[in-house]
């Protein structure tokens, strides 16, 4: 687009979404964007004369305003925005974006970014890094699985051998024990992503690996939707970590007398902390049960009985679905 007097011209030209592609026929695609309908929104351009020929010429204001209005629909100030904002596309040229006016001022831009937006280098696996809760050095690959003890023996109220520096608040980073990161969890298909501003995010963690206790890593703290809040633009529900659940449902969801709302057997199945993880953590068994008999959790046989169950309906559920709702996908836009 060009801008004249108060206005925007389009000049009939497309951006080409990545410079660095030169094959043709991959390059054709980089022409093309995907996303998801929620993402486009109206504009009310005329038509004007220039050089002999028609085209589309959009006021200057009014693309102010709808830039503002769509920033504001991917709701920037809440956690939720991490996972919104990977719904856009992303564009490698440098030599089209950000748009121009035509004194050569940058336009159309989003100013004044939230800090858990901008871009930050991310620590390779193996660096060491300082504990923020107890000051020992671990290395970024471990420090998620140190700092779930922190935030276990905080929870079940039992002492921690380690000196502590900071304390564990009420609702906790997974991957730095602290409060005010924002992380995101995604989910397409059977694959799920993490995206974080937490500077100990370690971007490399194999989720599924995660969710699975073990002698080595007995930590399955991560991060999982809660079904009982509302989805966002990006079709996830808020992300809690798993440790921080039952905080969760009671400063969020609680109702008269802090009763906490039915929750679907999925979601206990998802939060539920297994006997074995932590007595690998360091907690005793009686200490799991104090914990459990307080909170009116059920035990480990409860809960293999619900594994079991559900298993069994999702069985059933496979074998009662048609092609139809199988291959049933969200509505995309093509421009």
């Amino acid at each position: 687009m060009e801008s004249q007097s108060h206005s925007w011209k389009w000049t009939g030209n497309f951006l080409r979404l990545d410079t660095k592609v030169k094959d043709a026929q991959a390059a054709h695609k980089h022409f093309l964007l995907e996303f998801p309908s929620v993402l486009v929104h109206p504009l009310g351009p005329t038509l004007s004369a220039s050089d002999g020929e028609t085209t589309w010429n959009i006021a200057a204001d009014q693309l102010e305003d709808v830039l503002e209005y769509a920033w504001e629909m991917l709701d920037p100030q809440s956690e939720q925005v991490m996972a919104n904002i990977e719904l856009l596309p992303q564009v490698t040229n440098p030599t089209c974006l950000p748009y121009r006016d035509s004194s050569g001022t940058e336009s159309l831009l989003i100013r004044n970014l939230p800090p858990h937006l901008i871009p930050k280098a991310k620590l390779a696996s193996t660096d060491l890094i300082p504990c923020f809760v107890c000051g020992e050095m671990f290395k970024l690959g471990t420090m998620r699985n140190h700092v779930g003890q922190h935030i276990l023996f905080a929870l079940y109220q039992v002492p921690d051998p380690w000196t502590i520096l900071r304390p564990i608040e009420a609702d906790p980073c997974g991957f730095c024990g602290r409060e005010g990161c924002h992380t995101q969890l995604t989910k397409a298909g059977n694959s799920f992503k993490v995206v974080s501003d937490c500077e100990y995010h370690y971007s490399r963690m194999n989720y599924k690996s995660a969710t699975t206790p073990s002698k080595a890593t007995p930590c399955t703290n991560v991060p999982i939707h809660c079904p009982e809040c509302p989805r966002s633009a990006s079709g996830n529900h808020r992300t809690i970590w798993k440790y921080n659940a039952l905080y969760h449902l009671i400063s969020e969801h609680a109702g008269e007398n802090q009763r906490l709302p039915e929750i679907s057997p999925e979601f206990l199945i998802n939060t539920f902390i297994r006997k074995q993880e932590t007595e690998w953590m360091g907690i005793s068994h009686q200490e799991t049960d104090d914990y459990r008999h307080t909170h009116q959790i059920p035990d480990s046989d409860g809960i293999e009985m619900l594994v079991e169950s559900q298993k069994r309906a999702r069985e059933r559920s496979g074998t009662e679905s048609t092609t139809g709702s199988d291959s049933h996908k969200s509505k995309q836009t093509k421009t």
